[in-house]
C-alpha cells in the first residue's frame, strides 16, 4: 500500500489549479527550493499516517527542468520511510493534458486551510485501472502542485488531507 500512495499522492501533486481558458495547467514547473505540503491519510490501510513533500531542488531552466522531491512518512510521529524522486517537469506535462481529457467534472469551491479560506479546483474522474472514481482539491495558492484534499469512493484506496504546508 505504501508504493500506491507514493505513486497516487506524485500525481496529485502535479495537477495545478485550473487556468483562466480553463485548461489545468501544471503547476510543478512554478516550484521553488523549500516549498512543502504535509498531508494526512484520511482512508485506506495507513489511516492517520503523515507524509512530508518537500523540494530539495530544481535542476535546469524552463520547461527542461527537473524537481528534486524528497518525501517523508511518518508513522506514530517517527519518519519510517525518506526517498528523494527526480519529477521531470514535461513528463507531468504529459499527465496533466491526459488527466483534463479524461476529467468527468471541473469545478470550484472554497476551503479553509490554517485558518484562511482558499479559492480550490476540483477535478474529479473515473480510473482507468480500477472501478473506482477520484476527485482532487487544488489550489494554486498553495504549494508544489497545490494539493489540498483528495477522495476516492474506494475506501480502501488512500485518500489525504492538507494538514499543513510551507513556501
Amino acid at each position: 500500500m505504501r508504493g500506491i500512495m507514493t505513486v497516487f499522492a506524485l500525481t496529485m501533486l502535479t495537477v495545478g489549479a485550473v487556468a483562466a481558458d480553463g485548461s489545468l495547467p501544471n503547476r510543478l514547473d512554478q516550484v521553488k527550493a523549500g516549498e512543502w505540503l504535509l498531508l494526512k491519510d484520511v482512508s485506506g490501510a495507513r489511516i492517520g499516517e503523515l507524509t512530508k513533500f518537500s523540494v530539495s531542488e530544481v535542476k535546469g531552466e524552463g520547461a527542461d527542468k527537473v524537481v528534486v522531491m524528497t518525501i517523508d512518512r511518518y508513522h506514530d510521529e517517527k519518519i519510517e520511510e525518506t526517498r528523494d524522486i527526480e519529477i521531470p517537469v514535461s513528463r507531468y506535462a504529459e499527465r496533466m493534458a491526459g488527466l483534463e481529457a479524461r476529467a468527468k467534472q471541473i469545478g470550484r469551491e472554497r476551503l479553509t486551510i490554517k485558518d484562511r479560506e482558499i479559492v480550490v479546483v476540483t477535478v474529479t474522474w473515473d480510473d482507468d485501472r480500477e472501478p473506482r472514481e477520484i476527485k482532487l482539491w487544488l489550489s494554486d495558492e498553495l504549494p508544489i502542485g497545490g494539493l489540498a484534499k483528495s477522495w476516492s469512493s474506494d475506501p480502501d484506496f488512500p485518500a489525504a488531507e492538507l494538514v499543513d504546508y510551507g513556501f
